[in-house]
């Protein structure tokens, strides 16, 4: 299995707006054009495209911001082995957005990207021990 984690920042950095479409030598684009594609070549199983549309529903890129929809294909990434995907579904189960607050579920998706190579789960699960959130006789939630 070849390692996309090269191609994974590239999306990630674009889709924060940290690297502008044009700088990589692509035109203008077409919103909707760009969302339509992206979902056609996600929904046939591509997990770049699912990673890219995620984060597009995620960022508000394309459309408007959907954090319910993002994870949905966060999710469908992960099923595959994204461990970026991964981590994300770990980032909304962690604070709520996109998917219920549940620091146990946070958990086990960290523990799913650290095992599947991603370095900024383990920062993220550490967040986690530190706050005491979710392990075995640690807090289900935060201090309100």
């Amino acid at each position: 299995m070849r390692s996309n984690v090269p191609a994974l920042l590239a999306l990630l950095f674009i889709g924060s707006g940290m690297i502008p479409r044009p700088v990589l030598g692509a035109e203008a684009i077409d919103p909707k054009a760009e969302l339509d594609r992206l979902q056609t070549a996600a929904a046939s199983g591509a997990i770049d495209s699912q990673l890219e549309l995620a984060l597009a529903y995620d960022k508000g890129k394309l459309t408007k911001r959907d954090a319910a929809a993002a994870a949905q294909w966060y999710q469908r990434a992960a099923d595959q082995g994204s461990g970026v995907a991964e981590l994300q579904l770990g980032a909304f189960a962690e604070t709520g957005d996109g998917l219920p607050q549940d620091f146990q579920a946070a958990r086990a998706h960290y523990q799913k990207a650290i095992a599947l190579g991603v370095p900024a789960a383990k920062l993220k699960l550490g967040l986690m021990n530190l706050e005491g959130w979710g392990g075995p006789g640690m807090r289900a939630q935060p201090f309100r």
